[in-house]
């Protein structure tokens, strides 16, 4: 019967027994394809450090305090609530999108499957500059700015918030450092994004990364996709990054969890191995740029994140502009 239908279907959605006239419940899995939800912050996040994104413990098996907050701001978009886990529950809750953000995602130019391609061709991207190969380009274009920051980075003698022990103390010789600035500065930047079949995402973030300018400050693009679809393929194609997909990748067949799939772990391992550069920058296909930050902030930024590896640290963490402060010196 159709009462026995929606029944099922809440059960499916491990949603039983709240309703809301507003809030649509999904699974990770069950969201429709054809939609858009967007990440919304909330001071009620209580699940994870970011406060960029609302996650929501729940305190009941309907999740029902978490679809009282997005109730709350319904005015601010707030229409989706997604769930993970089973006894342990965990909502996200989304926005839906403007007429702004419907253009940023449009991939209606692309064909819908690899069936109806044709003779489709992509057009590619206008590049914001000609691509910097290694950090002496970010010096050089920073000024006084990029001699702080390498002075900062390599001469410190005391404890700072630079992360890395390398250079701390005063019993290193100068001239040696000095070496070390220039090794360092002739380094580059890799930039490797993972994406799996989230074609609206990844487009929207490789065109903020190109409208910034951070595509042009990269000495190596590429883009690892997993099981593709075709405007996944095509859009990195239009902003010239090399694919791989893991059915490809000969060092990752044994880590497929399922045909031409890699787990976010495994692509960041694999990563390592094929970059052809000394540093990674590794962003998911929904880590989209803040277009409003200056080429000299980024460099900087950049410049200050690759020097404290440098120094010793082993992964830095870039955070999120507007949420959680910037990483800066």
């Amino acid at each position: 019967s159709d009462f026995m239908l929606f029944v099922i279907i809440l059960l499916t959605l491990g949603y039983m027994g709240a309703v809301s006239s507003i809030v649509e419940v999904y699974t990770f899995s069950t969201f429709p394809k054809d939609k858009i939800a967007l990440h919304m912050p909330c001071e009620e996040s209580n699940m994870f450090a970011t406060k960029c994104m609302c996650h929501i413990k729940c305190t009941d098996k309907t999740c029902s305090n978490a679809i009282k907050i997005c109730e709350k701001y319904a005015s601010r978009g707030c229409r989706y609530m997604l769930i993970r886990g089973s006894s342990k529950k965990i909502a996200t809750l989304k926005r839906i999108a403007n007429q702004s953000d419907i253009q940023r995602f449009n991939i209606s130019m692309y064909p819908k499957n690899w069936s109806s391609i044709g003779d489709f061709k992509f057009r590619p991207t206008k590049t914001h500059s000609k691509n910097a190969t290694t950090l002496f380009t970010y010096h050089k274009n920073l000024g006084s700015t990029g001699n702080y920051i390498t002075e900062r980075l390599f001469n410190q003698r005391e404890i700072s918030h630079f992360c890395g022990t390398k250079y701390l103390g005063d019993h290193h010789d100068p001239k040696i450092i000095q070496k070390d600035i220039q090794t360092f500065l002739s380094r580059g930047i890799s930039l490797v994004t993972l994406s799996y079949r989230t074609p609206m995402s990844l487009a929207n973030s490789m065109r903020t990364w190109n409208t910034s300018g951070l595509l042009s400050l990269m000495a190596e693009k590429i883009a690892i996709l997993n099981d593709p679809t075709p405007a996944e393929y095509f859009t990195s194609q239009e902003h010239d990054f090399q694919i791989l997909q893991p059915k490809d990748m000969t060092l990752a067949q044994s880590k497929m969890v399922k045909p031409n799939v890699l787990t976010i772990g495994s692509a960041f391992y694999y990563a390592l191995q094929y970059i052809q550069n000394e540093y990674l920058l590794f962003l998911e296909a929904d880590f989209k740029m803040d277009v409003s930050l200056s080429l000299d902030e980024i460099q900087s930024q950049l410049l200050a994140a690759t020097g404290m590896l440098e120094r010793g640290a082993e992964v830095v963490r870039l955070l999120s502009r507007k949420d959680q402060g910037v990483l800066y010196i």
